[in-house]
């Protein structure tokens, strides 16, 4: 079975959001409800192949069972994708070194020359580096031979698990392109074989991903060698990997894989590149890939203290896991990029805001130091790196200091520090004391205090919640709110209240709207007149733009007094991936910004989530006091 696009969001949604209805589900995907409801009838039995039970009810209801399956169906159905038809093309040419008439081309792909001329006009403008068109000749591919391995599989590698490749080429071959034309089993089958030689190796080891980016490699290489009259891939791969570290090992590697596969001599030094580059580095070695990017790591490290006031320098797994990513990407100038799942990097870049924005920050180091453009996906490679180290920072130094007081004595009051204790991992328990014993100190080293027992006078202390020795769900609840919003709530309330709302006919582009926000904010005495460059340039580094709004934001040193500045546009404006409508500044000052990190991580993360997503087009014509309340009641709850 084959799957379109919107059907893989849509068992997306199916998972994440199972209360939603037919309804709910049209909006999200930008459908009629009967197109869902068609869906839903077509992946009926892959659904039940799968363990998930649907039925539709009246009204628009959903009912599933084996919600649980759904994680496996997901992953199960990546290989199930429709390979797009700018996809074959693409792949067609990756497997000719001449050039190729429109007519031939529609054979091969079974469909008509007028819709493969309709795509070809897409094409020659959307790769204009890789494909060119010439009168009389016809259509072919200018990249290089090291450039066409690497797309090859780029645009396979989606649909091989690696589990077992001969079997999976077979199906490529029956349910998206007819690869078996061009690549014979008897190749296909030389190449799983060379991948077993990957396994047996102990030197150093493969993530499964890299063993099928290396079979895909392989079985094009193999395949233009007998059908290509030029297949070499130049001097560029032995130039990279000369001298580097661990080259000795892969050279000897490269040797038993060429000759496995039949190939030339001369390929060794590509294949000698490909290991040193799809290997998984030895964290033993990170203290040589920390001498060579020394340089680098402080200058990131440094930006990242000066920008979001936080102290990484301290994080040795984090130094050791950075070099190695940046030594590997930017000195060796990998040129095998492997991609994220369109879903996956969206919600990288939604669940991680604050790493994703640590991830810009190297991308404008590594740009100045080393003239390397990071990539989208590299920057989401990065943003894992960061978030990991933010993750260890919660768990270590920022956890919220809780002092329990029970009037109960030590028996409930050690009950209630235990439950707590296990039910939020940012909770760290500083002790537990009587009401008596607490009252005869005039202060509490605490974030939070969590009493049986009402407090008169709360003049001194921290924020207080009053609980039972029960802990029903709704006080657990409030302490967890409390730690994962560090008790700022009322603060992101206060800001959502007194946000700028500038109601825009129409932009002509992304940098005419932000030049009207950032004058606003100046006006406003929010921030410098500096403010739009650092604005514009963040914006080049990579685009804020996420679905239906933006988020664009700047150096915090610019900014004299935090404000939030949101642009209501009545034409939907195309900024750089899609149309978005609404446009969320949230200038933050530096100041602010190490003191309510959190708050500004949940506040982008509530921004995108789908229930506002559904309400903001219904807001557009409130009147701004009143929207502002509905905005306060949708984020800060």
């Amino acid at each position: 079975m084959k799957l379109i696009r919107r059907q893989l969001t849509l068992l997306r949604y199916l998972q994440k959001q199972p209360q939603w209805g037919q309804r709910e589900l049209a909006a999200a995907l930008h459908v009629a409800a009967a197109t869902v409801k068609n869906d839903l009838l077509q992946l009926t039995p892959l659904l039940r192949e799968h363990g998930v039970e649907i039925s539709i009810r009246s009204g628009g209801g959903i009912r599933l069972i084996g919600r649980e399956n759904l994680s496996y169906l997901r992953k199960t159905a990546q290989t199930m994708q429709e390979f797009s038809l700018e996809s074959q093309v693409r792949l067609l040419l990756l497997m000719s070194d001449d050039f190729m008439v429109l007519q031939d081309m529609a054979d091969a792909l079974f469909i008509s020359k007028s819709l493969l001329e309709k795509v070809m006009s897409i094409l020659l403008q959307k790769y204009d580096d890789e494909i060119i068109s010439m009168r009389r000749h016809g259509i072919r591919m200018t990249s290089t031979q090291f450039e066409r391995r690497n797309l090859f599989a780029e645009l396979l590698l989606p649909y091989f698990k690696g589990i077992d490749f001969k079997e999976e080429t077979r199906l490529f071959h029956r349910d998206h392109f007819p690869l078996l034309d061009f690549v014979t089993e008897e190749e296909a089958a030389r190449a799983a074989k060379a991948v077993g030689l990957l396994r047996a190796q102990r030197a150093f080891s493969f993530t499964d991903e890299s063993q099928r980016l290396a079979y895909l490699q392989m079985v094009y290489i193999t395949y233009v060698h007998r059908a290509f009259r030029m297949a070499s891939p130049g001097p560029l791969a032995g130039e990279l990997s000369t001298g580097m570290k661990g080259e000795a090992l892969c050279q000897e590697l490269a040797q038993d894989v060429v000759h496995a596969l039949g190939l030339p001599v001369d390929e060794r030094a590509y294949f000698r590149y490909l290991f040193l580059s799809l290997r998984k580095q030895k964290m033993e070695d990170s203290a040589f890939y920390r001498e060579e990017m020394q340089g680098a790591l402080n200058e990131i490290l440094t930006r990242i203290e000066g920008r979001l006031v936080l102290d990484l320098s301290g994080d040795e797994a984090l130094l050791s896991g950075l070099a190695v990513h940046l030594y590997t990407t930017v000195i060796r100038r990998d040129l095998l990029k492997t991609t994220f799942q369109e879903h996956e990097g969206q919600g990288i870049r939604i669940e991680y805001p604050i790493g994703f924005e640590m991830a810009v920050i190297a991308a404008q180091v590594l740009a100045e130091m080393y003239d390397y453009q990071v990539l989208e996906e590299e920057l989401l490679y990065l943003t894992l790196h960061f978030q990991a180290a933010l993750e260890r920072l919660r768990s270590t130094g920022q956890r919220v200091r809780v002092l329990v007081v029970c009037h109960y004595g030590m028996a409930a009051a050690n009950l209630i520090a235990e439950r707590l204790t296990h039910l939020h991992a940012g909770i760290f328990i500083i002790g537990s004391t009587s009401m008596q014993s607490f009252l005869a100190h005039d202060t509490a080293e605490a974030d939070l205090v969590v009493s049986t027992e009402a407090i008169a006078n709360t003049e001194g202390l921290p924020p207080v919640l009053y609980v039972s020795p029960t802990l029903p769900a709704q006080e657990l609840a409030a302490v967890r709110q409390f730690v994962e919003t560090q008790g700022q709530r009322n603060v992101l309330l206060l800001y959502l209240m007194r946000a700028h709302v500038m109601d825009m006919e129409r932009a002509n582009n992304a940098e005419e709207a932000l030049t009207l926000a950032a004058r606003k904010l100046e006006e406003a005495g929010a921030v410098t007149g500096d403010y739009l460059g650092s604005l514009l340039e963040r914006e080049y580094i990579s685009s804020t733009d996420l679905g239906t709004i933006a988020v664009p934001h700047g150096n915090p040193d610019l900014v004299r007094e935090t404000a939030l500045l949101i642009i209501r546009l009545k034409q939907p404006l195309r900024w750089r991936v899609s149309d978005i409508s609404y446009v969320f500044i949230f200038a933050v000052s530096r100041v602010d910004m190490g003191r309510r990190l959190p708050l500004i991580s949940s506040f982008y993360k509530r921004l995108v989530s789908e229930e506002l997503r559904r309400a903001l087009p219904e807001m557009q014509a409130l009147p701004v006091q009143e929207f502002r309340l509905e905005l306060a009641h949708l984020i800060a709850g």
